[in-house]
């Protein structure tokens, strides 16, 4: 998602608002047609051009639509992100979870690239995805890293993700240089790259459910979870995967620990 704002203003222009082919009828009834860019007007533009030429008014209201667009994946999280948290405290399903989140992605961006579907719907199902990534991947480290080691875990999460931030448009470049020819939609590489990202993730949440520990540790909800860290007790699968706090079975290994 952060990686794809870095592209999203010039994909939506090319794409939805102001794509090659676009037509407009300047100040003396003559048809233009957009066909690429030139170093003087109607080709390319600054704002002061903006009164004076008709292609100019047109490419920066393209440019204005496509930034309220680009806006929508992070007005949801911001309103949604705290009601996916509750409910993911409430029940849990975070190995569930870390599977339909990229899942969710990989439907936006393969949709961006091979579908005329409108942007404006596209990307909030893009605000959704986002949403319970966010509200899933943080709370996942403590369920399956010792407390000893949260600070390490928390820390490498946190590279890995810059990391990302820092080489992901670097690769968007070299596709977007090696795929822009395309027409009538140049950012349908870069948006198969962002669809194959979101793939990879989907395999990693996969791979992470067939570890029966992990999977048990993330499915349980935080109010579970909390009384077993605070007692000698431990959940049985029942009450682990329905919320209930009263179908204990006494942990040995917690016994020991506390005696």
């Amino acid at each position: 998602v952060l990686p794809f704002n870095n592209v999203a203003s010039a994909a939506l222009q090319d794409r939805d608002y102001f794509p090659f082919g676009t037509v407009w009828v300047g100040p003396h009834n003559q048809t233009y047609v957009y066909t690429a860019s030139s170093p003087h007007p109607p080709g390319g533009c600054k704002h002061s051009d903006v009164p004076f030429h008709e292609f100019c008014r047109a490419a920066f209201a393209a440019t204005k639509q496509a930034g309220l667009v680009m806006s929508e994946p992070y007005i949801i999280s911001a309103l949604c992100t705290p009601l996916f948290g509750l409910g993911v405290d409430r029940f849990g399903k975070r190995a569930a979870l870390v599977i339909l989140a990229p899942l969710m992605l990989f439907s936006v961006h393969i949709s961006m690239a091979l579908t005329t579907i409108p942007a404006q719907y596209l990307l909030v199902g893009l605000g959704f995805g986002y949403c319970v990534f966010a509200s899933v991947i943080w709370p996942c480290i403590p369920s399956v890293v010792p407390a000893a080691q949260l600070g390490r875990a928390y820390g490498l999460v946190t590279s890995l993700q810059n990391f990302g931030l820092f080489a992901i448009p670097l690769v968007v470049g070299l596709v977007l240089e090696m795929t822009r020819d395309y027409e009538p939609n140049p950012y349908r590489g870069v948006s198969i790259f962002f669809a194959g990202l979101a793939a990879v993730g989907v395999g990693a949440g996969v791979l992470l459910n067939m570890n029966q520990e992990a999977r048990v540790a993330l499915n349980t909800p935080g109010g579970v979870m909390a009384t077993v860290l605070n007692s000698n007790w431990t959940p049985s699968p029942a009450a682990m995967y329905s919320g209930r706090r009263d179908a204990y079975t006494p942990s040995p290994v917690l016994t020991i620990l506390r005696e």
